[in-house]
């Protein structure tokens, strides 16, 4: 096995183990209008996030936060294959590649921030349950939660996908050793078609799998890589 080999091989460990923190972290019915209803209370930004991963419990969701937590350095690992599939690397690939370094290291605390916001939705709704009124005190941590959240996963999102969209500009222009074609099996591309197969195809595992279509297009994109690489 090559280094090469090793790296994509790590990246699709790093893919399912994701995969399966996000499964366990976000992978939950949606919320009713009914569940909005019975927890309204003015204030609290998003009432639906917070109610989301309510019925969770303790292990699922701490579970949810390891696999991520501890398993990052495997696709971070995969970024040698990519580097080493675009020597010489040029500028577009060079950019692609620091993009994706910063949006893999920035991952794992958007991801934590949804923990924060599924325990203190659960402290929110028993409190409320109890009280009949909502407590000011965890309203407003919901709401920083929610603003951790909003920075954190946003500013992951958008720099990683950032890295898929250089990198792929760099695939098409010639400037790595992939074939043209292979800018469909990146992220960017397959992302929105995971997304579309977990709501219209696996529509029976959909609250599971709704969470987790970026991983999914990880999974697809490490085992292609591999295959062309073998």
């Amino acid at each position: 096995m090559t280094l090469v080999q090793a790296s994509f091989l790590a990246g699709l460990f790093g893919a399912l183990a994701w995969l399966v923190g996000d499964i366990l972290l976000v992978g939950f019915a949606p919320v009713t209008e009914e569940d909005l209803v019975r927890y309204q209370a003015g204030g609290v930004t998003n009432l639906r996030l917070a109610l989301y991963m309510r019925s969770g419990t303790d292990r699922r969701l701490r579970w949810g936060v390891w696999l991520a937590q501890f398993s990052i350095w495997l696709p971070l690992l995969s970024l040698y294959g990519l580097w080493q599939m675009a020597q010489p690397v040029r500028g577009l690939a060079w950019a692609g590649l620091l993009c994706l370094l910063i949006g893999f290291s920035l991952s794992p605390l958007a991801h934590g921030a949804f923990y924060v916001i599924a325990i203190l939705g659960k402290a929110y709704c028993q409190d409320y349950e109890e009280a009949g009124k909502a407590n000011k005190f965890l309203v407003e941590a919901l709401n920083q939660a929610n603003h951790l959240l909003n920075v954190t996963w946003l500013s992951a999102l958008v720099i990683t996908y950032l890295g898929w969209a250089l990198y792929g500009l760099a695939i098409v222009t010639g400037q790595t050793q992939w074939p043209t074609y292979f800018l469909l099996a990146t992220p960017l591309v397959t992302t929105p078609i995971w997304l579309g197969l977990s709501h219209y195809v696996i529509r029976r595992w959909t609250p599971l799998f709704n969470g987790a279509a970026l991983n999914l297009a990880w999974v697809s994109f490490y085992v292609l890589a591999l295959w062309l690489v073998t």
